[in-house]
């Protein structure tokens, strides 16, 4: 990695708790208490796994970690990756892969939902955001198999607002809490340009529902 500003193993450690707390907890927002935590630096230094977190601090800079951290907090890993350093470093690399095709990804995945919506005979985009029977959505089921990206899913949000909704149609639905609370947590990071996907997007839908009711037509 780099080194700019540099870390102590302990300082290491409060940025890890921090993101733990921020993306396995709802009361705990890092973006509103800036990452302060109650750690004890006696207490720190007698956990048997404090080499983990000197590796943290040796390998990446205090602007680079909580990137690390929310790569892999994001791909699933409760610890953000602290504790298998190889397989989170992949993890990472593949997540700044991931923020530098988002475009790329985005008509990707508007492809694929498209392509899934026809073999459903499913004849508007729309349709994929529909709860019914409180069975979960199309897009909803794309994104659990990893047919539809993350970002994909937080950039649609931010043009059409659909997770309220499926906070209200899902209720209790044990899936969608844990999925909703990634995609809220993971939210404030990703720096999106919403007037320019909505471009994207929209056409997407346009060519699609239009190329449907053209075919309704010609029967």
């Amino acid at each position: 990695m780099r080194q700019t500003l540099s870390m102590n193993e302990f300082d290491a450690f409060n940025v890890y708790l921090a993101f733990k707390l921020h993306f396995t907890t709802d009361r705990y927002d890092i973006t509103k208490t800036r990452g302060a935590v109650k750690t004890k630096t006696e207490t720190f230094y007698k956990r048997s796994d404090q080499f983990n977190f000197k590796r943290l601090a040796e390998e990446f800079s205090e602007d680079e970690l909580p990137k690390f951290l929310i790569a892999n907090h994001v791909d699933g890993n409760r610890w953000g990756g602290a504790f298998i350093y190889e397989e989170a470093l992949q993890v990472y690399n593949l997540w700044r892969g991931r923020l530098q095709s988002l475009t790329k990804n985005l008509k990707n995945d508007l492809d694929e939902i498209c392509s899934e919506l026809e073999e459903e005979d499913i004849n508007k985009f729309d349709k994929s955001f529909v709860v019914k029977d409180e069975q979960h959505p199309l897009l909803l089921q794309m994104y659990s198999r990893g047919d539809v990206k993350i970002e994909t899913m937080l950039i649609l949000d931010a043009i059409n607002n659909y997770l309220s909704y499926w906070d209200k149609m899902l209720g209790d639905d044990f899936f969608w809490k844990e999925e909703r609370r990634k995609l809220i947590k993971y939210r404030p990071f990703l720096d999106l340009d919403v007037d320019k996907y909505k471009v994207i997007v929209y056409s997407r839908i346009q060519k699609y529902d239009e190329s449907h009711i053209n075919s309704l037509i010609s029967c």
